[in-house]
């Protein structure tokens, strides 16, 4: 029988090997101060206590040990899983030095003596900083407050921000500071200055984080990216607007002192790399450009809630300091409006999507110097229209110079539109060009159809065949007269091909690139033959590409540019296009015989099926990023590793349903 307060003895942890385990009282409201450990092996029992009560359990990876931690009193005892003698006891009180708070007081006890240091303001945590000669102290208004030790008077207070600070942990040369509301503080202890933050938050069932400095310089996945907004005075504004220069994970590595030079070098060329891809200087003071001035003066007219598809804009430009000579109004990501003026003042009809349309307009100077951007967002209620489902295919199986034929192209773009057909059923139209059909000139023909969409109307495009890049690294899709050994004759370039997509009233619109050399490359990179260890799949390597073996010495710049399409937002914001491609720039797209299919292809309907369907909540829409990331996974795991799709354009402010 074992002994046990009001709830008993009600849980039980395994050790990872699971030949121990613990079993002790879990309560509301107070935390138990025995457990029993049971070697599961012997079947013997022994109680093991920590008076001060047990926080956390922790096996060592060996499980020759278990460690009984108290929080907040630091009190760690540690007992040997053999014996189940005491090995350890860190209990704050047998230290020499001892550090403790009460109230708005510390006091720090050394060689039998005390001295008190006063905060003015309720102090949670406290620790000794033995090397530095500093005590510090975290407060419950989110302050760190630091003395010297021959000082009672603060040295230094450091807001960290409005929760409470939990504990404060000496790491290194650094202070951690573990905060209520889940973030983490790391703090340079020699400058006594906050150096990052790190924050956690939940979004879909995942739990994401993102590093930020004081000075605005943050790290984090760029699919999280539309979740933060960028402060100056009173107003926010979108992150996008200031991510070419604030996303700076070299920046972050280099104050946490963690990382090596190397590494730091690599994320250090990557925001290089992406800085001259946009035409701005690495010198460039972006907080002090001076940037043209655009007002919306009827916002306070425009209500947050509208049951009308329209909405009018009145905007006023400030042209004397920087002129302002086009603006450009976004919903959603989407590019709706961009008007040359060189006008004070502009009145623009907006027509809005059904559901939630977040508004951006920017101004743009001579200079290419952005405006502050305006941001707003506006529910429209209006009765739901039933949207349409445009899915235009392009398949080349059979080229004129027959030696180049493909087995499965034509068949991936009538399979995809099958599908589509059972899943949309009447809202479905459909067109597709394959094989002698599939002329550059028919292509390009299309747009006119894509031109009859509405705002709501999902928009599919999809290529499948001989993808190509000519001398200057420039992507072409093979049409079927297409010379392969000049690609830009007769070929669809990568412009062309988004080109489709752009200035078509449709907002939902996604890309599907099943082609050699379909994500995008770098100029700096060479192409080299992918090594196929699959058997159930064959790679074309088309006659007209020069294939070189990648080399050593250019290991730091690939890297660079891939570091740079992963964590950097595409400030291009294009058509607001999703633009899945089947592989990455310098690899080669694979086909099956069994599956009747490109890899690509199959993936892609693969992925529709499971994500359309949950055993618990039925049929469901599908978000293009929850669709990029299942086909990504799957060719992977198709082509062992090799064939890796891309998404080589995204819209981050919109991750639209597919529905």
């Amino acid at each position: 029988i074992l002994k046990g307060g009001l709830f008993g003895m009600n849980k039980i942890e395994l050790s990872a090997n699971e030949n121990f385990a613990i079993i002790y009282e879990d309560g509301i409201f107070t935390k138990p101060t025995f457990g029993y450990l049971l070697n599961l092996s012997t079947k013997s029992l022994t109680e093991l206590t920590n008076k001060d009560g047990i926080s956390v359990f922790a096996f060592a990876p060996d499980e020759k040990t278990i460690t009984l931690h108290s929080f907040p009193e630091d009190n760690t005892i540690t007992y040997s899983t053999l014996d189940f003698k005491k090995l350890k006891d860190f209990s704050p009180a047998k230290l020499e030095n001892k550090v403790q708070i009460n109230g708005q007081f510390l006091s720090f006890s050394t060689n039998g003596k005390d001295k008190t240091y006063f905060a003015r303001q309720y102090l949670s945590s406290a620790v000794y900083l033995e090397t530095a000669g500093l005590l510090a102290a975290g407060s419950d208004a989110g302050n760190l407050v630091f003395w010297k030790v021959d000082n009672q008077s603060p040295e230094k207070i450091i807001p960290l921000g409005s929760a409470k600070v939990l504990k404060i942990i000496p790491f290194d040369k650094k202070l951690i500071a573990l905060m209520a509301n889940s973030e983490v503080k790391i703090i340079d202890i020699k400058k006594m200055e906050l150096d990052a933050t790190l924050a956690f938050f939940e979004r879909d069932e995942n739990v994401s984080l993102v590093w930020y400095t004081p000075e605005g310089y943050f790290k984090a996945n760029k699919s999280d990216i539309r979740n933060f907004h960028f402060v100056k005075g009173l107003n926010a504004f979108p992150v996008l607007s200031y991510e070419l220069f604030l996303n700076r994970p070299d920046t972050i590595l280099q104050k946490l002192g963690f990382a090596d030079q190397e590494a730091i070098e690599i994320y250090r060329q990557a925001y290089e790399k992406r800085l001259k891809r946009n035409g701005v200087s690495s010198l460039q003071d972006f907080r002090n450009l001076v940037r043209p001035q655009i007002e919306l003066t009827n916002r306070n007219a425009i209500p947050a809630l509208v049951n009308e598809s329209t909405l009018n804009l009145e905007i006023a430009l400030n042209q004397t300091n920087a002129p302002t000579k086009k603006v450009s109004v976004f919903v959603n990501g989407v590019p709706v409006i961009n008007k040359n003026t060189n006008e004070k003042e502009l009145n623009l009809l907006l027509e809005l999507n059904e559901g939630e349309n977040q508004i951006t307009i920017i101004g743009l100077g001579a200079n290419g110097v952005e405006s502050d951007p305006i941001s707003l967002t506006v529910q429209n209620n209006s009765p739901v229209k039933e949207h349409r489902v445009y899915y235009v295919g392009i398949g080349v199986s059979h080229y004129a110079d027959n030696t180049m034929n493909l087995k499965f192209a034509d068949k991936d773009v009538r399979r995809l539109a099958d599908y589509f057909g059972e899943e949309f059923k009447e809202r479905l139209i459909v067109d597709t060009l394959t094989n002698e059909q599939a002329t550059h000139e028919k292509i390009l023909a299309l747009k006119e159809k894509l031109k009859t969409t509405s705002v709501n109307d999902v928009v599919i495009l999809s290529f499948s065949g001989h993808g190509l890049i000519d001398n200057d690294k420039n992507f072409y899709f093979a049409c079927h007269d297409i010379d392969f050994n000049q690609p830009e004759k007769m070929g669809l370039s990568y412009d062309e091909i988004i080109g489709l997509l752009s200035d078509i009233p449709a907002r939902k619109k996604l890309l599907l690139m099943d082609a050699c050399h379909s994500g995008e490359l770098d100029s700096e990179d060479e192409i080299r033959v992918a090594k196929l260890s699959n058997p159930n799949v064959s790679a074309s390597v088309p006659r007209g590409v020069e294939v070189i073996e990648e080399t050593a010495n250019k290991a730091g710049l690939n890297a660079s540019f891939d570091l740079m399409k992963t964590l950097f937002y595409d400030t291009d914001r294009g058509n607001g296009a999703f633009v899945i491609s089947a592989s990455g720039g310098k690899e080669f797209a694979f086909e099956n015989a069994e599956w009747g299919n490109g890899v690509f292809t199959y993936s892609v309907i693969n992925a529709l099926d499971k994500l359309s369907y949950d055993t618990w909540k039925g049929y469901q829409p599908i978000k293009i990023s929850a669709l990029q990331k299942e086909v990504y996974k799957q060719v992977i795991e198709l082509t062992n590793g090799q064939q890796k799709p891309t998404a080589r354009a995204e819209n981050s402010e919109w991750d639209w349903e597919l529905k």
